[in-house]
């Protein structure tokens, strides 16, 4: 058996995510406790990879992917009006861009990334919930020309941006991104 912290037979130490080896994540607390304020972002990031919240990367595919659902929409939306109206694909491609840079700074454990998130995704959830309810209310969805699909699609939609919501109020990833100014 191998010691803890080896990697291979003759290949040194295992490296952690972040290329950190174990011995050096362990150096953290004590250096920590002693200089508080010597303790940088980055010794936070790299304790934070020994206890990975999921519900922070659940949170950051399910605002990726709703970024990506965004896009296939508007393409299909394109397609069935035969590339008429072409001002509804560029901002669903800033909305890729922006769910992606949510996404990437949500991973990074950037508060920033956190506010905006909780931000934009309570925001569409509610605004596309409203939107879904006034359609089915209204009955209107039979009249609309739009493909059969496309209810049913703005609904899984709109499901996933609360359940990405859920994810990001949740008691461990508010904690996680408590205190720090990101």
């Amino acid at each position: 058996m191998r010691a803890c912290g080896q990697g291979r037979a003759g290949a040194g130490p295992a490296r952690l995510a972040g290329g950190h080896t174990a011995r050096e994540v362990q150096s953290i607390a004590p250096h920590r406790a002693s200089n508080p304020r010597a303790c940088t972002r980055s010794h936070d990031r790299i304790a934070s990879f020994r206890t990975e919240n999921t519900h922070v990367r659940t949170a950051a595919l399910l605002i990726a992917c709703y970024g990506v659902l965004v896009v296939l929409n508007a393409t299909a939306m394109q397609i069935s009006a035969g590339w008429d109206a072409g001002m509804a694909y560029p901002r669903a491609l800033l909305r890729l861009v922006g769910t992606g840079l949510m996404a990437w700074g949500l991973l990074r454990r950037n508060v920033w990334a956190w506010r905006i998130a909780v931000a934009a995704t309570a925001f569409w959830a509610f605004a596309g919930a409203l939107s879904v309810l006034l359609l089915a209310e209204s009955g209107s969805t039979d009249r609309l020309p739009l493909p059969g699909w496309w209810f049913g699609f703005v609904a899984a939609s709109v499901l996933l941006l609360f359940a990405a919501l859920a994810a990001l109020l949740a008691p461990s990833t508010r904690a996680e991104f408590r205190g720090g100014a990101g």
